[in-house]
C-alpha cells in the first residue's frame, strides 16, 4: 500500500511583474505574498486565451524570478515588435 499523497494549499497573491512588458529570453522578476521555496515552482503565464506553465526560480519570501518564453506560442493574442503587457498568475506546488 502505497503511503498517502501530502497536499498543502498556499494562498499566493501576485503584486507585479517587473518588467511590466515581457521580451522572450528576458529575467522577470514576480513579487507576491505566501511564497515560499518549494521543490516545484511553476506560474501559468496567460496572454489573452493563450497559457502556458513556465518554472520559476526562488529569490526571496517575497520574490521569484523567471525567464519569459518566446512569444511566438501566443497565437490568438495581438502584439507589435515582441512586446506584450501581461497578466501572470502564479501557482505553487509542495511535495
Amino acid at each position: 500500500m502505497c503511503p498517502p499523497v501530502i497536499y498543502k494549499y498556499v494562498n499566493v497573491q501576485v503584486e507585479g511583474i517587473n518588467p511590466s512588458v515581457l521580451i522572450g529570453g528576458e529575467t522577470v522578476a514576480l513579487k507576491a505574498t505566501g511564497i515560499f521555496n518549494s521543490v516545484n515552482k511553476m506560474a501559468t503565464l496567460k496572454i489573452g486565451t493563450a497559457e502556458r506553465l513556465i518554472d520559476l526560480e526562488y529569490v526571496d519570501s517575497s520574490t521569484f524570478t523567471f525567464v519569459a518564453p518566446p512569444l511566438l506560442w501566443i497565437k490568438e493574442t495581438r502584439y507589435k515588435n515582441d512586446f506584450i503587457s501581461t497578466e501572470v498568475q502564479a501557482e505553487s506546488n509542495s511535495e
